[in-house]
């Protein structure tokens, strides 16, 4: 009997020992708090906001409206991303390519007048600004930074930035270019030139 309850005392610690752990991380977090209810998250590869906070587990509500429920013990142990701690102001950075033929002066003045009309900007920060950040096979490469108030407001700041300065390169004939070859087959290559070699005749 004695043997029979230590084995079942066992098996039942083992049983209880996953719940007790996300028990204690339940508690870690109510203490520590790295993100409320509310607080909009990146977790599990997935960006979604904090619904609830349980002593077991924490249910996050992803933005295809999906309910993650996640043990506490393995938030506890992971990286996440809280974009409403603290401070939700972030930077919208959005990259653009030009061909070699555009006037980079004109193509800054045109992302600029475009960026400062976006809605979705936190105009209370710094003004927007440009640089140019690489040299591609047939690009230049343009980076914008624009200060938003939140991540919701990135996202939407980023495809209203994409759409309306691409219509004003249309406009302006800024263009955008794209990736081509030339091909040329074998058949119309001109005849190789191989230089003809007479050997000396013997004297």
């Amino acid at each position: 009997m004695v043997a029979g309850a230590g084995i079942t005392a066992l098996v039942l610690g083992f049983a209880a020992k996953s719940t007790l752990v996300n028990l204690l991380s339940g508690l870690s977090l109510a203490i520590y708090r790295p993100f409320h209810i509310g607080d909009i998250v990146t977790i599990e590869n997935e960006y979604g906001t904090v619904e609830d906070i349980t002593l077991r587990h924490t249910i996050v509500r992803t933005w295809e409206y999906k309910r993650l429920i996640i043990p506490n013990e393995k938030i506890d142990s992971m990286t996440l991303i809280n974009y409403s701690i603290i401070d939700p102001t972030m930077l919208c950075i959005t990259e653009f390519g030009v061909s070699y033929d555009t006037d980079i002066d004109l193509a800054r003045r045109l992302i600029l007048e475009e960026a400062n009309k976006c809605p979705h900007r936190n105009e209370k920060a710094d003004e927007p600004w440009m640089r140019v950040i690489g040299h591609t096979d047939f690009a230049i490469k343009l980076r914008l930074y624009v200060w938003v108030s939140n991540v919701n407001n990135l996202w939407l700041a980023r495809f209203w930035l994409l759409e309306n300065i691409e219509q004003r390169f249309d406009r302006e004939g800024v263009e955008i270019p794209f990736p081509y070859r030339t091909v040329v087959f074998k058949k119309d290559l001109p005849p190789a030139c191989q230089d003809e070699i007479n050997p000396e005749e013997p004297t």
